[in-house]
């Protein structure tokens, strides 16, 4: 990646506070050319972005859209050791806890649910469940949304079952893979996050991809909303490439810059996460930066009933100003009936894209 001299007033964004009054020049950076597919051409998207989600982050943004691979993308950013104190307040994602319900509708929805990741990813049932097929009664995205938890993993056997997580937070995938049967083994830069997965028994190393060894190899490596935040995603997808067996994949899910929370909610879209989120990937974008990454796509997984949350959290941005912590008990009846006609309207394949998009990737 080439950059552009700090001076150049066309990587200024007039419509806003110069960003140098909260940061010096040194903790910026302008790139002249798009992150994702190194094209030159760009246009403005949304300017006066600020750290909706944390308000912990000073400072206003522009996001540019590239017009080649459509990815947008902030400048200027942060650099990489600038952009560690945007993360100080940043919380890691966090495992909820299921609430038991009496409900005999809750209980059966659990029972089948169970029953499918039961079967399909070999994960063991911690109460009886029914039978797995019975969820193909079910609303299409209610299966994609328990697949996509499982990150659409294959079922493990002896030989094919090492499992690497990037940005693995507290664990909480690593967890349910390895009662799966994968062996795993995670990274991560939140010192917290690693000392939480590792109370929890689980192989988790502080840093990046400087901890693994050149004879790492891995069945299955899987970023869960982490290519967002690269400053170099195709470096970095270029380096996971070695690290995979033979056969074996890459599984991404990012926030997807053509889908309904970003095209209705804009600079209030909740999956912004200015100025952490450092490019937001389209299906276009995401596929050029396999490509260049030297990974072939064997398919494009989706995931399910996940709208309302988005949806919720960009509303209460777009009102208050701030990020919706409790929003199943804020939650308006109007928003879940907006996600749910989205949901349905994706199934049936007659809207546009969905929230997220994802890609599993193999060696070309």
């Amino acid at each position: 990646m080439k950059y552009a001299d700090q001076n150049l007033p066309e990587y200024v964004n007039p419509f806003v506070d110069d960003q140098t009054d909260h940061w010096s020049a040194a903790d910026l950076e302008w790139i002249d050319a798009c992150p994702v597919c190194g094209c030159s051409k760009h246009e403005l998207a949304l300017s006066d972005l600020r750290d909706f989600n944390c308000h912990t982050v000073p400072g206003s943004w522009s996001l540019w859209r590239c017009l080649n691979c459509t990815a947008r993308f902030l400048n200027p950013r942060l650099t990489e050791n600038s952009i560690l104190r945007a993360y100080e307040t940043y919380p890691t994602h966090t495992q909820q806890s299921e609430r038991r319900s009496s409900s005999r509708l809750v209980r059966a929805y659990r029972a089948i649910r169970d029953g499918r990741l039961s079967s399909k990813y070999g994960l063991p049932a911690s109460q009886p469940t029914l039978p797995g097929w019975l969820a193909w009664f079910l609303p299409p995205f209610l299966r994609w949304e328990w697949d996509y938890n499982l990150r659409h993993l294959p079922k493990a056997t002896p030989q094919k079952n090492r499992l690497l997580d990037v940005g693995c937070g507290n664990g909480s995938f690593m967890q349910l893979a390895k009662q799966a049967g994968w062996i795993v083994a995670g990274l991560d830069f939140d010192p917290s996050a690693v000392e939480e997965a590792r109370n929890l028994g689980l192989s988790v190393q502080l840093g990046g991809l400087e901890c693994l060894r050149p004879e790492d190899q891995y069945d299955c490596i899987t970023l869960g909303h982490v290519i967002e935040h690269l400053h170099e995603p195709v470096a970095m997808l270029q380096k996971l490439e070695t690290h995979l067996a033979p056969g074996g994949v890459i599984w991404i899910a990012t926030p997807n810059a053509n889908g309904p929370g970003y095209q209705r909610y804009g600079r209030h879209w909740g999956s912004l996460e200015t100025p952490r989120h450092l490019a937001i990937f389209t299906r276009q974008a995401l596929l050029e930066c396999s490509d260049r990454a030297g990974l072939r796509p064997i398919c494009w997984p989706r995931r399910g009933w996940n709208l309302a949350l988005s949806f919720a959290q960009s509303a209460n941005i777009r009102c208050r100003g701030d990020r919706l912590d409790h929003w199943r008990q804020q939650l308006q009846p109007s928003l879940v009936f907006l996600a749910l006609l989205y949901e349905t309207l994706a199934a049936l394949r007659i809207s546009g894209e969905d929230e997220l998009v994802a890609i599993i990737g193999r060696k070309k």
